[in-house]
């Protein structure tokens, strides 16, 4: 993600509403995001590179009729879409 960001993509990274198996949650990726190593992505965020969003789905899988309006335009105005299943 930061070699994407660093080339000067725009990159949304998502991430569960709320605990689902072992899917990683959008407050996980806030976590992740403030450790002191990805600085180049706190700074993606606060120059609007990177955008951190929930997909709203609270089952495993990518239900888009609990998907939020910010995941939807998300993935429709996507380019590339590289989705991470079991």
């Amino acid at each position: 993600i930061q070699e994407l960001v660093a080339s000067g993509h725009h990159i949304s990274l998502v991430g569960k509403a709320d605990n689902a198996s072992n899917d990683a949650t959008v407050a996980d990726l806030h976590t992740i995001v403030n450790y002191p190593q990805f600085r180049e992505l706190q700074a993606a965020i606060r120059d609007g590179m990177l955008q951190l969003l929930s997909s709203g789905a609270i089952t495993i899988g990518s239900n888009l009729y609990q998907a939020t309006p910010e995941f939807i335009n998300a993935l429709s105005a996507a380019d590339l879409v590289i989705s991470k299943g079991h």
